[in-house]
Formats: C-alpha cells, sequence, structure tokens
C-alpha cells in the first residue's frame, strides 16, 4: 500500500501509487502568505513534466481521503 511521505518543512506531502501516478498536497496561502486551512491537490504531468493543480480541500484529511479515491 502507497504511503504519503513528507516532502517539505512546510508539511507539504506526497505520495506515488503502484500506477505510476503522483500526487501532492500543500498549504492554500492567502495574499498574506498565511495559511487558512484549505490545501492545494497536485498531480503529476509525465506530458509537462510538471505539477497540475486539481482542487482545493479543508481540512488536510479530505484532501488525501480524496486523492485515496481517485486513485482506486
Amino acid at each position: 500500500m502507497s504511503k504519503w511521505k513528507k516532502i517539505s518543512w512546510d508539511n507539504e506531502q506526497q505520495i506515488t501509487f503502484k500506477t505510476g501516478r503522483s500526487f501532492k498536497v500543500r498549504k492554500q496561502l492567502n495574499d498574506n502568505e498565511k495559511h487558512e486551512g484549505s490545501w492545494q491537490v497536485w498531480e503529476w504531468s509525465n506530458e509537462d513534466d510538471d505539477w497540475a493543480w486539481v482542487d482545493n480541500f479543508s481540512p488536510m484529511w479530505f484532501a488525501k481521503e480524496n486523492v485515496m479515491k481517485w486513485n482506486s
């Protein structure tokens, strides 16, 4: 089973599934660079060789839960 891994000091986390899909969650910051509880979900795009934004969720566990559902 795939596990989430912390990839930055700011609690950004990433998961790569056996299917090859990779996702990460990171804090959504407001205009003042403050985190108000929303988390961005990004998916790795092999075509663009870069991360593509998917959606925002709150709290973090809900963002991760959605990623897990998308991979099932």
